[in-house]
């Protein structure tokens, strides 16, 4: 496969690159810094396109000639709407625009979005492909219009759809894992939230998977086939290990409050808006599993991420 990833130095897009140059494919790499890729990228080098989503011959650049376009560039917060806007839907309609000025034929346009593009569903049921979509926070909506202009396109394009993503190199998912150094567990609501997850190696199998053999103009959802209720469920995984110990649930006084202020990054309030707001109000985000995937479940990919996120954690109090 010869392939252009867009987003390459960040979570997925990274992990995206070494399985695809690990398989010998031709990999051309969409990347701001250089330096970082090379920090990231010491086995095997793509080649790097230098630029970003605003950058139109970059772009261009980075199409020509490839099979496949796997479109994993995004933002996750922003300082507005109009920001998600601009990256979301208008980068993903740029990388539409440089395949079109290209000319020849393409495989594939693998656009990887996100279940916020679907929006949340009640309790004791899961979205599948068939369900409307009903984002509720902005960045929900700008992955959903990306989606749209993909598949409206007329490129031959497949749409997938992860949950909450983990594994090394994660920055989301572990600032509520990073709360179990102190022994705790958030707990949204009624402590009754449902929620998917996926490891990093099995999303990028799905991305690859649904690139070669999916169908063109559909969407898939890449996520465990078990729901989980709950952090407070979740962190439990992680407490049997030795590297925590037991994890209680209480309300925080304001000593640990504060200290957990100050060992997680601080995340922009769309951000926080989008990732607090719907888990407080009980939201279920549950997906179904994509029929004939096979995902690795949380409790044997569980120790081995957060036992690099509390080593991390360690590192930082010493």
């Amino acid at each position: 496969m010869r392939a252009f990833v867009t987003g390459a130095t960040g979570f997925v897009g990274s992990h995206l690159v070494e399985a695809l140059l690990a398989r010998g494919d031709d990999v051309a790499a969409l990347v701001r810094s250089p330096a970082k890729a090379d920090r990231l990228f010491t086995d095997r080098t793509p080649r790097y396109v230098r630029g970003d989503l605003s950058s139109r011959q970059a772009l261009e650049d980075g199409v020509q000639d490839v099979d496949v376009v796997f479109h994993v560039a995004g933002v996750t917060s922003a300082r507005g709407p109009e920001e998600f806007d601009e990256i979301n839907r208008g980068g993903t309609q740029r990388v539409i625009d440089a395949i079109g000025a290209r000319g020849g034929s393409l495989d594939r346009l693998l656009y990887v979005s996100s279940l916020s593009a679907a929006g949340p569903t009640v309790r004791g049921s899961v979205l599948t492909e068939h369900d409307p979509p009903q984002p509720i926070s902005a960045y929900g909506r700008t992955k959903l219009a990306g989606e749209r202009a993909a598949l409206d396109s007329g490129l031959p394009a497949t749409v997938v759809r992860p949950p909450a993503v983990y594994g090394p190199r994660d920055v989301e998912v572990r600032r509520v894992f990073s709360f179990a150094r102190f022994g705790i567990a958030p707990v949204f609501d009624d402590g009754g939230q449902e929620l998917t997850f996926v490891y990093v190696d099995d999303l990028v199998a799905a991305m690859i998977a649904a690139a070669e053999r999916g169908q063109v103009g559909a969407t898939y959802y890449a996520c465990h086939r078990r729901a989980w209720p709950g952090w407070r469920h979740i962190l439990r995984v992680p407490s049997r290990s030795d590297h925590l110990g037991a994890v209680r649930h209480r309300r925080l006084r304001s000593g640990e409050r504060s200290a957990i202020r100050n060992a997680t990054p601080p995340t922009p309030h769309p951000a926080r808006a989008r990732l607090v707001r719907p888990a407080r109000a009980g939201r279920q985000w549950r997906c179904r599993q994509a029929r004939g995937a096979h995902y690795r479940p949380l409790e044997r990919q569980g120790r081995r991420a957060v036992g690099a996120v509390v080593g991390l954690l360690s590192c930082r109090t010493r």
